[in-house]
């Protein structure tokens, strides 16, 4: 039995939902601490029902009074810019390692220079790697757009050298990135 629990636990793969608001599943403080879920539920339950064996994992704890529960684990900081993303992530990682980050990052103070943030945040991430001996995988997505706001051309253009800049990390340093259309 000490064979199968060890194997059982090695299939177990750890996801760290990382970003803002979108991630947290917070709107301008709303729902409540215990409600907020975001995407996380959903993808949650879908990769449970397809026999997934995940662990979301982070120091925030929010959706926790949804029935029924879930792993409500994540990164998800409302408000914080790619730059206060990035500044913390290293901490983070060190202490809720995943094998899998799902960013969604730039929202906040957006312009097209952000990219330099999540290109930092990207830096932290491989210089954790490299201190850890370990892999990530980064799902990057191109951000949403806003809602009611005059950025739509904005968003575009930041994902836009968001996702030139990764594609550019993958062929030049190999770094683990899927860039994920969320536009």
């Amino acid at each position: 039995s000490i064979l199968i629990s060890t194997a059982t636990i090695a299939n177990v793969v750890r996801i760290m939902p990382l970003g803002d608001s979108i991630t947290a599943g917070e709107h301008y403080g709303y729902p409540t601490y215990g409600e907020r879920t975001g995407y996380r539920k959903p993808l949650y339950e879908l990769l449970a029902a397809n026999a997934y064996d995940v662990d979301f994992v982070g120091s925030l704890n929010w959706g926790f009074d949804i029935v029924p529960p879930f792993d409500c684990d994540h990164e998800g900081h409302p408000g914080w810019s790619a730059r206060q993303i990035a500044s913390n992530v290293y901490g983070w990682l060190e202490q809720n390692p995943p094998d899998i980050i799902l960013a969604h990052v730039g929202t906040n103070g957006l312009s097209v220079d952000n990219d330099e943030d999540v290109e930092r945040m990207l830096d932290e991430i491989d210089r954790y790697e490299k201190d850890h001996n370990m892999e990530i995988t980064v799902f990057l997505a191109r951000i949403i757009h806003r809602y009611e706001m005059d950025s739509n051309e904005i968003t575009t253009a930041f994902n836009d050298a968001v996702e030139a800049m990764a594609l550019s990390r993958v062929q030049s340093q190999g770094d683990k990135i899927i860039i994920v259309d969320m536009e």
